[in-house]
């Protein structure tokens, strides 16, 4: 259930805050009436009012001194100002001190029910705002991942504190600087032909570089990102992340490298498997030769043998 909103109602006249707190409380609003700029401040101290709706002309002090304090101790609070005794001096006075309206007695009552929804839903919207902005902020700079954006020149608009911390850098060594000048001398290349395409098509996965952290030796890193474009669609800026791979892709080398020297084993290992095969091959065929003419030198002696006897 959504909390009913608190209008503080600060006016000299007892007969105006009676019929207006009746008003709002059928309207479903938790008012609050004070007759003096000193209640009304006492209020303010105490609680956290939406809207403040105050009298130009009060008998302890001025209703723009009120409403000055008001902004300054509660900035959320939107104020509308009330007057008997409009002017565009004062109108103009209310506006710059953080008024959000101006009504004149005597006013309309449902112009007013209306003003008074309208502070309610910009203060609402503005609070979602903040609130949207500050998970934002928690997010950007407690990222896992780092960030960056880039102009239509490749140049640094913004990166966020993990990206600094993983390459060393402080912000002010990179904003406004060209990307390619902080890529590996091989690298440059191959950021000026793909960031038009990126461009182009509008996003960009797993597009790999080597980036050069501050001390001097090079990451390994794989981007995500897209662009973003102005309402008329034209070019904005990029938003992308990155994630470090260096130890992957010294992993994927130790591989390889395992793997090629298996291969090598694998290849040299057959070679002399191959060789031991064809000698016994060979030696089998001696065996066989000289099995073969003992059999006929046999056969030979039994004839000699039999022609004897």
């Amino acid at each position: 259930m959504t909390p009913k909103s608190k209008i503080l109602i600060v006016d000299d006249d007892p007969n105006l805050r009676r019929t207006l707190s009746d008003i709002l409380k059928a309207k479903d609003y938790l008012p609050v009436a004070v007759a003096t700029g000193k209640e009304a401040l006492e209020k303010i101290a105490e609680e956290l009012f939406a809207v403040a709706l105050v009298d130009f002309k009060l008998d302890d002090m001025s209703g723009l001194a009120v409403m000055k304090s008001i902004k300054e101790f509660s900035p959320a609070t939107e104020c509308i100002m009330v007057t008997g005794h409009a002017s565009q001096t004062s109108a103009i006075e209310a506006i710059n001190l953080g008024a959000y309206s101006y009504i004149i007695k005597p006013y309309d009552m449902d112009l007013l029910l209306l003003t008074i929804q309208r502070a309610i839903d910009k203060q609402k919207t503005e609070e979602a705002l903040r609130t949207s902005e500050e998970k934002y902020k928690a997010l950007y700079e407690n990222a896992p991942l780092s960030y960056q954006s880039l102009n239509d020149d490749g140049c640094f608009i913004d990166v966020n504190p993990m990206w600094l911390k993983l390459l060393g850098y402080e912000r002010k060594d990179v904003i406004g600087q060209y990307f390619g000048d902080f890529l590996h001398p091989d690298w440059k290349p191959h950021f000026l032909t793909n960031f038009p395409a990126f461009k182009e098509r509008g996003y960009v996965n797993d597009v790999q570089f080597k980036i050069r952290h501050k001390d001097g030796h090079c990451l390994d890193i794989s981007f995500e990102g897209c662009i973003g474009y102005h309402p008329d669609g034209s070019f904005k800026q990029t938003y992308c992340v990155f994630k470090n791979i260096t130890d992957v892709k010294e992993a994927e080398a130790e591989l390889l490298k395992y793997q090629r020297n298996l291969e090598e084993l694998v290849k040299e290992q057959t070679n002399k498997l191959e060789e031991k095969v064809a000698e016994l091959e060979r030696m089998n065929d001696l065996f066989v030769g000289r099995e073969f003419r003992i059999k006929e030198l046999r056969d030979k002696i039994k004839e000699l043998e039999s022609k004897r006897d």
